[in-house]
């Protein structure tokens, strides 16, 4: 069993009367990647930036497996600076808030790109990117923070089926190097293909994670094979 990266216990956050979530538990292991599927308004973003402290939970507690280890988002949006290069993109927090030098931030920042397959595009700006190429630099942003998990908000929305599929050998990669995914999409067959093990949220509930193979077929719970019923006309994962 790989070790504990993070664990999520007892988790509730609520927006006025209305609660989106209630007594929520996760565990998410190194090396693995988990993908959290639901309805829209479900509050799978709102269930990442309470793990990453943008928002705060209610009631319940985050735990991370290491002592001083970090955590990484990826927005859906990307929220790169338009004005800064990809380099001083990635390189900006750790030169501001981590108190690395230039030259160490921006080296640290060059090994980020390339483990997202985006060395040498270091000067140029955002807006002479694609929207996949923007996506890499928003992960090689995190990357170079050296988070223990990495937190991915819808990372496919933007994305064509050939990005997507590039997307997906990246997390490949970082999982197989010992790192924790945690992703929340509507993308079933992003999903499907590239996680280890899948989890719905709907109702303020959160299922126990299972195998593709088990989540998409007869024997998942009752909650799952009716999200996926509703949501098959229009987002049907094919077959492995």
């Amino acid at each position: 069993m790989s070790s504990v990266a993070l664990r999520l216990t007892g988790a509730q956050k609520a927006f006025g009367a209305e609660a989106l979530f209630s007594d929520l538990d996760l565990t998410l292991y190194a090396g693995r990647h988990l993908c959290i599927l639901g309805p829209s308004g479900a509050g799978k973003s709102s269930l990442l930036r309470c793990l990453v402290g943008l928002e705060t939970l209610d009631q319940g507690s985050v735990t991370l497996g290491e002592p001083g280890a970090a955590l990484g988002l990826v927005f859906q949006d990307f929220r790169l600076f338009p004005h800064l290069s990809t380099i001083d993109n990635v390189t900006l927090a750790l030169r501001h808030g981590q108190g690395f030098s230039v030259e160490d931030a921006a080296q640290r920042g060059r090994e980020a790109l390339a483990r997202v397959g985006m060395a040498g595009q270091e000067a140029k700006a955002p807006g002479a990117l694609s929207g996949g190429q923007r996506q890499r630099v928003a992960i090689a942003r995190a990357l170079a923070l050296s988070p223990a998990v990495l937190l991915f908000d819808e990372p496919t929305s933007a994305l064509d089926p050939e990005r997507t599929a590039g997307l997906g050998a990246v997390l490949a990669e970082l999982a197989s190097a010992g790192m924790a995914l945690l992703t929340v999409t509507h993308d079933l067959t992003f999903a499907r293909r590239s996680a280890q093990e899948l989890a719905l949220l709907a109702h303020g509930r959160l299922t126990a994670p299972l195998p593709p193979e088990a989540f998409f077929s007869t024997a998942a719970p009752e909650v799952v094979q009716d999200f996926l019923s509703h949501d098959a006309p229009h987002k049907e994962a094919p077959s492995l």
